[in-house]
């Protein structure tokens, strides 16, 4: 009979450690869950102001870039400005090989 009620005893305490081990276990997923969507969510933030800064400086450029290039339009001759009209695709030539004149210039030497 004692055996039995010892037999009986372990059965209850591994069942006891059985739902304890299962309650932690539960218990652990949520809370890993629960850090996951946190960190998800900081992220969420942090890469939402990053693009919000980036934009913002990039309207600025854009809008320097603006500003310069209206002050050398308005510096422009009236003369050249009709000749240009007059011949556009030799105009767009000329600007396209003096783009690629400054990006050679401005790329650096390849090296082997």
């Amino acid at each position: 009979m004692f055996n039995r009620h010892k037999k009986d005893q372990i059965y209850k305490d591994t069942e006891e450690i059985k739902e304890d081990v299962k309650t932690l276990a539960e218990d652990s997923i949520s809370q890993v869950s629960k850090d996951y969507e946190n960190i998800k969510d900081e992220v969420k933030t942090t890469v939402n102001g990053a693009i919000h800064s980036v934009k913002k400086e990039v309207e600025y450029g854009l809008s320097q870039y603006n500003a310069k290039a209206q002050e050398l339009a308005d510096k422009v001759h009236d003369g050249l400005s009709k000749e240009i009209t007059k011949y556009p695709w030799v105009s767009i030539s000329i600007a396209l090989l003096i783009g690629v004149m400054i990006g050679g210039l401005l790329k650096p030497a390849r090296r082997s």
